[in-house]
């Protein structure tokens, strides 16, 4: 095994411990949340490794990923999320990147974002300002394809887990299922 495999899961490792000590801090300590917010990432860094190699691509993928389980575990603790984690992805999406897609990017957050918003607005009960500018945010880093497929997976995820459980509550975090659409998006 080369060494920069092993460099790269022992910085996976730390980061994923300390952004879970700053969680637990933050909100109310969860063993369970705890322990997958340890392993989680070192699985992504696996996964990124073995996909892209090490590289900036592997970099950024676990920069958005890192965001990503932050703003999953605020979901689940508090119903919201930070205006500034989107700002935050929107940031991240950034590296690497030619000018040039830019525009294409900006395309394709609109392109997904703006019927989600439309449909969101004509419901009370439906999607939150957070789950939507999150939704821009990835898609923006993802592009349009890769974006749709983050979104279809996410919502049919949480759709298929609230019709398992019969959630009584219609409150739900969002998150989390994007979350993981998400991941899968970006190692396409």
């Amino acid at each position: 095994m080369n060494i920069q495999y092993f460099v790269y899961i022992v910085i996976a490792l730390l980061l994923a411990f300390s952004l879970s000590l700053i969680m637990n801090k933050k909100w109310k300590p969860n063993k369970l949340l705890f322990t997958a917010n340890l392993l989680l990432p070192i699985v992504v860094m696996l996964l990124m490794v073995l996909r892209f190699d090490i590289g900036i691509e592997t970099i950024k993928g676990f920069i958005f990923f890192l965001i990503l389980l932050y703003a999953s575990n605020s979901d689940i603790q508090t119903r919201e999320i930070e205006n500034t984690l989107p700002v935050m992805i929107f940031i991240s999406s950034f590296i690497n990147i030619n000018l040039n897609d830019i525009p294409i990017m900006l395309g394709s957050a609109l392109l997904i974002t703006v019927p989600i918003l439309f449909i969101a607005s004509s419901r009370t009960d439906s999607l939150g300002g957070g789950d939507i500018k999150l939704i821009a945010s990835l898609t923006f880093v993802l592009g349009f394809y890769q974006g749709v497929f983050a979104v279809v997976v996410g919502l049919s995820l949480a759709i298929i887990f609230t019709l398992i459980f019969n959630k009584k509550d219609k409150s739900f975090p969002l998150v989390p299922y994007l979350t993981v659409g998400s991941m899968l998006a970006y190692l396409m």
